[in-house]
């Protein structure tokens, strides 16, 4: 059954596997990614000031 659904999307099935083995990584990538974004619009916000060069 998943050989057929991974030929049907066009995917290798073990690509498919390392996709699913890798989903961790991933969630953590993007909750590092969000708070590094949260941080850099809380510096842009401070003193609400124009930021760069002048």
């Amino acid at each position: 059954m998943t050989l057929y659904l991974c030929n049907c999307i066009g995917v290798s099935k073990s690509g498919y596997y390392n996709y699913l083995k890798n989903e961790n990584k991933r969630i953590e990538r993007n909750n590092k990614d969000q708070k590094d974004f949260n941080l850099i619009l809380k510096a842009y916000k401070f003193k609400k000031r124009k930021k760069g060069a002048r």
